[in-house]
C-alpha cells in the first residue's frame, strides 16, 4: 500500500524524535525528516510504508548527509558560500539555475521555498505564519519542493543535472504521477513532460506493450511544443494531448484522410480492418505503414470518456463484443471503475463507427 498525506502527517512527530535522537540536532533532524517523507511520497507501493519511512530516515542519518534523490535545497546551494574560486563560480551557476526555476513558480510556492531555505525559517514558524498545523506546513513544503523539481525537469534538465539538483533518471524526464493506468487500473503511471514531449506509461503493462497512442506525443504528427505550451502538470498535459487526438480521429473519420503517424504525409482513413475489428485505420501510400485505434480508444478520447476517467480515477478496460443493435452490426465497449460500481458503456456501428448509444 501507499502512505496517504494524513498518514505521513501522523508519522512526522515520532520520526522527528527518532532522527533527533540519532543526530543530536533538532535542526538537522528536521531536514532529514523532510527528505524521508518526500522520498516516501514518491514510492508507488510498499508492504509496510511506516517501516519504509523510518528505514529511509535511519539511512540518511547514518550517512550524515541527505541522499540526492530529490532537490538538495540547502544553505550552501542557495547562498553560494565557499572560498575556492571554482566553487564560488559553480555555486553562482547553481543559484542562477534555481533563480530561473523559481521565476516560473506561482507566488505562494516561491514565497514558501524562499522562507524555508533562504530565510532559514523552521517549519513551526512557517506553520504559525500561515495559521496551519506543523504537519500541514510540512506537507505543503514537500509539495512546493516537488513543484520546483517539476520545473527543473521540464525546463532546465541538463543544467539541473550538472549541478546535482535532480537525479539522472529525473533528467531523462521520467517522474511518478498520480494517474492510474487505463488498462489495468492497478498501477500509477510514470510520465515524461517536457516542452516538446509528453508520455505516460504503466510500469507493468508497458513492459510488453507500447504506450497507448493517446498518452504520448511520440506516436503522432502532433505539434507537441504548441499543444503543450504552458502545460504545468501531467493532468493538464493529458487533457491537451487528448484534445488533439480527439480532433485528429474525428476529423480523419469525417474527411476520410489524416496525416500518417509514421511519416506525416496524408494517408487514407478506413473504418476497420477488412474482416477484422472495427476502428480507425490509416493506410499510408508513401511509407506503406498502417495505424489502428480500436473502438475503445475512440470512446476514451471522447469528452464523456475523459470525464469518466477524471471522476473515477482508477479504471479498467472491461472488453468489447460484437452484437446487433437497432438492426445494425455493432460493437459494445465497456470500461469499469476499480473503486466503485460505475461503468462506462458505448455502442458503435461496426460499418461507419457512428455512436449508437
Amino acid at each position: 500500500m501507499q502512505l496517504s498525506d494524513r498518514a505521513l502527517a501522523e508519522l512526522r512527530p515520532p520520526l522527528l524524535r527518532f532522527c533527533t535522537r540519532l543526530l543530536g540536532s533538532a535542526d538537522q533532524a528536521e531536514d532529514i525528516v523532510q527528505e524521508a517523507l518526500l522520498i516516501a511520497l514518491r514510492k508507488p507501493e510498499t508492504k509496510d510504508p511506516a517501516a519504509y519511512v523510518f528505514g529511509i530516515a535511519r539511512m540518511l542519518c547514518k550517512n550524515g548527509v541527505r541522499q540526492r534523490q530529490s532537490l538538495p535545497l540547502d544553505d550552501e546551494l542557495l547562498m553560494g558560500i565557499g572560498d575556492d574560486p571554482l566553487t564560488e563560480l559553480l555555486s553562482r551557476e547553481r543559484g542562477s539555475v534555481l533563480e530561473a526555476a523559481f521565476a516560473q513558480l506561482d507566488t505562494p510556492t516561491r514565497t514558501l521555498l524562499t522562507a524555508r531555505y533562504v530565510d532559514e525559517k523552521p517549519v513551526w514558524a512557517l506553520a504559525e505564519e500561515e495559521g496551519l498545523t506543523e504537519n500541514a506546513a510540512s506537507l505543503r513544503l514537500m509539495r512546493a519542493r516537488e513543484a520546483l523539481e517539476s520545473v527543473l525537469v521540464r525546463e532546465l534538465p541538463e543544467a539541473a543535472l550538472v549541478h546535482g539538483l535532480i537525479s539522472p533518471k529525473a533528467a531523462e524526464g521520467w517522474q511518478p504521477t498520480l494517474i492510474y493506468c487505463l488498462r489495468c487500473g492497478n498501477h500509477k503511471m510514470e510520465g515524461c513532460l517536457r516542452r516538446d514531449r509528453f508520455v505516460l506509461r504503466c510500469p507493468e503493462c508497458d513492459k510488453t506493450r507500447l504506450s497507448l497512442a493517446g498518452l504520448a506525443t511520440t506516436v503522432a504528427p502532433l505539434p507537441a511544443e504548441r499543444v503543450l505550451a504552458g502545460a504545468s502538470g501531467f493532468r493538464v498535459g493529458l487533457r491537451r494531448v487528448n484534445g488533439w487526438w480527439q480532433a485528429y480521429l474525428s476529423e480523419g473519420l469525417r474527411r476520410g484522410v489524416a496525416l500518417c503517424v509514421h511519416c506525416g504525409t496524408q494517408a487514407s482513413v478506413l473504418r476497420g480492418w477488412p474482416g477484422g475489428s472495427p476502428g480507425f485505420v490509416s493506410q499510408c501510400a508513401q511509407c506503406r505503414q498502417t495505424f489502428f485505434v480500436a473502438v475503445a480508444g475512440l470512446l476514451m478520447h471522447s469528452d464523456e470518456g475523459q470525464r469518466f476517467w477524471s471522476e473515477q480515477a482508477r479504471l479498467r478496460f472491461a472488453g468489447q463484443e460484437r452484437l446487433c443493435f437497432q438492426g445494425r452490426d455493432a460493437v459494445l465497449v465497456r470500461f469499469e471503475s476499480r473503486s466503485s460500481t460505475a461503468r462506462l458503456e458505448a455502442i458503435y456501428a461496426a460499418d461507419d463507427l457512428t455512436r449508437l448509444k
